[in-house]
């Protein structure tokens, strides 16, 4: 699992343009990815019957969806050494959501609880990985919603763009996959997280 605080990177060096431009291309649709977060909170925020509710919802969502994003990352990487086979890999990605969204399920409970106990944890199969969460715990002890909410709708933002880049940006140009290095995905999130930061802000 990625952290959440990612280390800032050059941003004039070796820039995924070809993903960037992608991202571009899609402004002004009602499927922008910004604009479908931001009706998922929306639509997050209704379902709960309270403040605290909402809160605990946006903790255990922004988990779940980082999570989810490092397997469209791995994906992203295993497309680019394998292109002569990707339309079957991405094929076999689609028919695995279930298993998948079973393992992300359960690890998000394990990394949920860990935040809500203040960094205490009794002994799970997530143990490994509650540092990349650790840095959580601060925001979610003084009940920063505004942070959450932001995280939040950063990290949709990046999911949803990742399912376009699969579904459209891949098979439209070739050149976006020579971008997926790890590297290069780790500034296009970055880049996108950035996006919906400053989106924020002009409002």
């Amino acid at each position: 699992m990625n952290r959440f605080f990612s280390p800032k990177t050059e941003k004039d060096q070796g820039q995924p343009r070809s993903l960037i431009k992608f991202f571009a291309s899609l402004e002004g649709r009602v499927d922008f990815p910004l604009s479908r977060a931001l009706d998922s909170l929306d639509k997050l925020e209704a379902t709960a019957t309270d403040q605290e509710e909402f809160f605990s919802f946006l903790l255990e969502d922004v988990i779940f969806t980082s999570l989810y994003a490092t397997f469209y990352e791995e994906l992203f990487l295993t497309l680019k050494d394998n292109q002569m086979v990707a339309n079957q890999i991405t094929e076999n990605f689609y028919q695995s959501s279930h298993e998948r969204d079973n393992i992300v399920g359960s690890q998000t409970q394990d990394h949920v609880e860990f935040v809500e106990n203040l960094g205490l944890c009794s002994g799970c199969t997530s143990c490994q990985n509650h540092p990349d969460v650790a840095d959580l715990i601060a925001y979610w002890q003084r009940g920063d919603i505004d942070f959450f909410i932001l995280l939040y709708v950063g990290m949709h933002t990046i999911q949803y763009t990742f399912d376009k880049v699969l579904e459209e940006g891949i098979p439209r140009n070739s050149d976006i996959l020579t971008e997926l290095t790890r590297e290069k995905v780790l500034k296009f999130r970055q880049y996108l997280f950035e996006y919906t930061e400053k989106s924020f802000s002009v409002v």
